[in-house]
């Protein structure tokens, strides 16, 4: 949407990076596909010509690998997740039967999920469920929304994604793949 609306201009720039002693510098921006550090090509490109006495480059490279190394704490909230995720789809035998509707299926396994790891975790049970029945010619493909498709025998269910996280005090939460 244009003009786009910012809480910062992009002009305020040069004299935030001139109070951090950086208007000679040489200052490197993300321009990946991610673009992590929230600044686009364009506001890179007007952000040249606003500081023309510093050198801004694509800093891709050293961000992309100053981020892929982790803290302990880090590894140790990423093995805490994918503890919780193989704790939860091994709950799935136990609750998942025949004549039983997805929507009661989803809200089993949060109450489940919830009573094991209390408040530390979230878990969204809803959505990217696959659950395709040969034998009966029957599909729902990856669907988000949760339906009231009641399961039979036969169903083959698969989940893509939607992993357990671990809850911060501060910020977002930290999601693991």
């Amino acid at each position: 949407m244009w003009p786009r609306r910012e809480i910062w201009a992009l002009e305020q720039m040069p004299r935030i990076f001139a109070e951090l002693g950086l208007e000679r510098g040489r200052l490197g921006f993300e321009l990946g596909d991610c673009m992590t550090l929230g600044i686009n090509t364009n506001d890179f490109l007007a952000l040249r010509e606003l500081m023309l006495r510093a050198q801004l480059v694509d800093g891709s490279t050293v961000i992309c690998r100053l981020m892929s190394i982790h803290t302990p704490w880090e590894i140790a909230c990423v093995r805490k997740a994918c503890e919780a995720t193989v704790w939860i789809y091994a709950q799935i035998r136990g609750v998942l039967r025949p004549d039983l509707a997805e929507r009661e299926f989803v809200d089993a396994l949060g109450v489940a999920f919830a009573g094991h790891f209390g408040d530390g975790y979230a878990y969204q049970v809803g959505g990217l469920w696959d659950v395709r029945n040969p034998g009966a010619g029957d599909s729902n493909i990856f669907h988000e929304a949760v339906t009231n498709r009641v399961f039979r025998k036969g169903d083959l269910v698969a989940r893509g994604g939607k992993l357990p996280r671990l809850r911060r005090r501060r910020g977002p939460a930290l999601v693991h793949r």
